[in-house]
Parts: C-alpha cells; structure tokens; sequence
C-alpha cells in the first residue's frame, strides 16, 4: 500500500511539472526570402550558403565555407544526399520557428555542422520585392 501511494504521489508530480505548450505556427512566420544554394545535404537538413551579400549577416563562417547557415528543409523534400550543388541556385523563406504544414515524419540524419545559426526554410519560386 505505501508504494502505491508513493507512485501515486510520484505520478502526480509528474503531471503537475508536465507543461502542455504547443508552438503556434504562422502562415508565414518568415524572417526574409533569400537565395542560397546547397553546400550539403541529408535528409530533412542541409548546410545552405546565401548568395546576396545583403543577408550574409544570416549566415557564418563554417567549415571553409562562407556565409552558410544550417536549414532544416521541408516535409516531402527527399531522403537523398547532396553534396558539391554550389551552382543549383534557389530561393527560400527563412525563420526561426517551423513553418505550418511542416510536421510530418522525416529521416533525422544531419550533415556535420560546427556552427550556430540554422533556421527552417521553405522553398519559394518567387520573393516579394523589397
């Protein structure tokens, strides 16, 4: 009877310290539209370096590559590797927080990144001027 009321006690804590927050996301929740192309990639991440030196202030110096951030990529965007795509230019919507419609189940395997800035990114065929 006393572990019972112990676990029960125990449970009871638990639940109490339980915080239930949700991330609210956004339509948008972008931070600027930039283009940048793929140093590397796997999975739902890649290492991508900007191109206009009017947002290199996103990026680092990383692993002998300039103006680069971490990016977790959007669901659905392949499971293949990428490597050396320096010339494939595209353009992304960057933020700190996920995008809405991104929660699906991903591979969670990530190129090697030393660095500190990453932001979530959705691919765009267009920017709004600015």
């Amino acid at each position: 009877m006393k572990r019972l009321y112990l676990l029960l006690v125990f449970l009871i804590f638990l639940m109490a310290r339980c915080d239930n927050k949700t991330i609210a996301l956004a339509e948008d929740t972008s931070i600027d539209c930039i283009e940048v192309s793929y140093i590397e990639s796997l999975c739902a991440s890649a290492i991508l370096k900007i191109q206009d030196p009017k947002y290199f202030h996103y990026g680092e110096n990383v692993k002998g590559y300039q103006n680069v951030f971490f990016a977790h990529l959007p669901c659905g965007t392949g499971a293949k590797s990428e490597r050396g795509q320096e010339s494939r230019k595209i353009l992304v919507k960057i933020s700190t927080l996920p995008f809405s419609g991104n929660d699906c189940v991903q591979c969670t395997a990530v190129p090697s990144y030393d660095g500190t800035k990453q932001y979530f990114v959705k691919f765009v065929t267009e920017c709004a001027a600015n």
